[in-house]
């Protein structure tokens, strides 16, 4: 995501703080300098941003980040779930549980993280769902893992 590969029309989420664009989740892009993707605080319960790969990849993880720019705004632990068509969704578990796995992360705005999966997976869409943060939910991030050869 952060060299631009993937369209800014590829990545969607469930609400944006404010309406702003500085908070839109084109900014959800690791390192981006104005802003990032922030939902809509209270009036958006169970927000999420995905992002559309285009193809079947294989996933392997993700490198969060937080608001940055000296904002303390950065998600604290998050779900994933993965789809091949947007609209039903798998997610992302402990071998042998059927609960989604929580991951803990981002502790400032600034700092990347990074999380493996249990086990790597091929989808189009990655759905990052987050579950508790600090102040704001607000993000970056970049998908790992690597282009299929069909």
């Amino acid at each position: 995501m952060e060299d631009g590969r993937i369209s800014d029309a590829s990545i969607t989420a469930s609400s944006v703080l404010f309406n702003s664009a500085k908070y839109l989740p084109t900014r959800a892009r690791l390192e981006t300098l104005a802003g990032a993707w922030c939902n809509n605080g209270s009036s958006d319960a169970n927000p999420w941003i995905q992002v559309d790969l285009g193809s079947h990849v294989t996933i392997t993880g993700v490198i969060t980040q937080g608001h940055g720019e000296g904002y303390t705004q950065w998600v604290t632990e998050f779900k994933v779930a993965y789809s091949d068509d947007g609209q039903e969704w798998t997610d992302v578990t402990d071998d042998g549980s059927s609960t989604p796995k929580k991951f803990p992360r981002n502790s400032d705005g600034d700092t990347h993280v990074t999380t493996t999966f249990p086990g790597a997976f091929q989808a189009r869409f990655l759905r990052i769902l987050p579950t508790q943060w600090n102040v704001y939910c607000c993000m970056r991030f970049e998908v790992l893992g690597c282009t299929n050869n069909e």
